[in-house]
């Protein structure tokens, strides 16, 4: 997987250019969104032991993962095809345990990640 840290800026900003409507249209799934707003309800201060964390965890999981996996499976095959350099369809066809692999990837690389977090709850300006 390429990771952004490790591109140049024109190999970097090409795959930002790549990445950006896959992120868009998970960051505005209405779905997503509404289960997001309904997680964020639950008080962090209410969730004290393991097993509470364990199963807040599990809920997120079964929450999230269909939403993901199901209503936008073609963004997140976008996402993991611009970066490992496969095509949608050789994700499609490839083995279940290396998309996973490579869905983990995704969230190790740090630097991507926080670039798409911080657009997150910026306010429009005119």
């Amino acid at each position: 997987m390429r990771k952004i840290s490790e591109l140049s800026t024109d190999a970097g900003l090409d795959v930002f250019v790549e990445l950006t409507p896959y992120i868009a249209n998970i960051a505005t799934s209405e779905t997503l969104n509404a289960e997001l707003a309904a997680m964020a309800e639950t008080r962090t201060n209410a969730i004290k032991s393991k097993f509470q964390q364990l199963v807040f965890g599990a809920d997120v999981f079964s929450r999230l993962i269909p939403i993901l996996l199901k209503e936008r499976r073609a963004d997140v095959y976008g996402i993991i095809s611009v970066l490992n350099e496969q095509t949608v369809e050789e994700i499609a066809a490839q083995n279940i345990m290396q998309t996973m692999a490579q869905i983990r990837e995704v969230f190790k690389d740090e630097k991507l990640l926080d670039f798409f977090k911080s657009f997150v709850g910026t306010a429009p300006t005119k």
